[in-house]
């Protein structure tokens, strides 16, 4: 269960929420740009790491929160980034991070169906710490004294190879794909929508968690939905990837003017309230 602060931060005007966010929310928000990070190993092989991540919420502060809830003094904090061709990239504020802290986030994406994406950690400096994709990720961390939990790389074998992790990780991209393509036109859409747009993203996110096959059901529908309203587009068709190109939003946005015309807008609203309705 993701824990939330009990408090509005100092430094943004806006409650915290969740600040322990599930990889696919800390994705989705970092196509939109950085967040602060906070990160610290764990002793559970299932969950490697425990993450901490928020738009405004300072890196120490992050660091803190992390630090107690994994139960052990090996961590780092800093800038989170989602770079081209789905890197993700840890900027961190200090150059005492542990030596194993890629892999073990490594770890981490595999067991919660992201093992595609790339991760690098970097020092204050610019220095690259665990080396690149490209190294054997069969090779032992360094030789500090914390070191790779047994069984960690099996565990994140068997669950890379599960399909229901493979399956939720293709529904997942596919799902981002169709909302952006909403969002490319959500200024013309009906007061009230974007609303239901945020609904929809919850109730995905718990039917995908429950099975990635009611989440397949989901995408299906709204393909539907999206397709009778005339508005499909060049969504991206990768979890990592940032925004929809600018080419394609903007063929986007002329197929949403074209069905304005013919209420197609409309009929996406009622699309959306049906899938909510159905799965509420």
């Amino acid at each position: 269960m993701a824990l939330k602060s009990k408090a509005g931060g100092k430094d943004g005007g806006e409650e915290d929420g969740d600040l322990f966010p599930p990889v696919r929310e800390v994705v989705t928000k970092l196509k939109q740009g950085p967040m602060n990070f906070g990160v610290y190993l764990t002793g559970d092989k299932d969950k490697p790491v425990v993450l901490a991540a928020h738009k405004r919420k300072n890196p120490e502060a992050l660091g803190k929160l992390a630090k107690k809830q994994a139960g052990t003094p090996k961590g780092a904090c800093g800038t989170l980034t989602l770079e081209e061709g789905g890197m993700l990239t840890f900027a961190c504020a200090e150059d005492d991070a542990p030596a194993s802290l890629r892999k073990r986030i490594k770890g981490m994406l595999k067991v919660e169906g992201f093992a595609k994406f790339k991760v690098r950690i970097l020092l204050p400096g610019g220095a690259e710490l665990g080396g690149g994709d490209d190294e054997d990720e069969g090779e032992e961390a360094g030789n500090e004294a914390n070191t790779p939990l047994k069984g960690a790389e099996d565990g994140g074998a068997e669950m890379a190879a599960d399909p229901m992790v493979a399956l939720r990780e293709k529904v997942q991209a596919e799902f981002d794909a169709l909302v952006a393509q909403v969002e490319a036109v959500a200024d013309q859409l009906p007061p009230g929508v974007a609303r239901k747009i945020e609904g929809l993203r919850t109730m995905f996110a718990t039917e995908i968690e429950r099975d990635p096959r009611k989440g397949a059901g989901i995408v299906q529908l709204l393909r539907k939905t999206i397709d009778a309203a005339g508005i499909a587009g060049d969504g991206a068709d990768d979890a990592a990837a940032a925004a929809a190109a600018e080419a394609a939003e903007r063929e986007a946005r002329r197929a949403a003017a074209r069905a304005a015309r013919a209420g197609g807008l409309a009929d996406l609203e009622k699309g959306i309230d049906a899938l909510l309705a159905a799965y509420s």
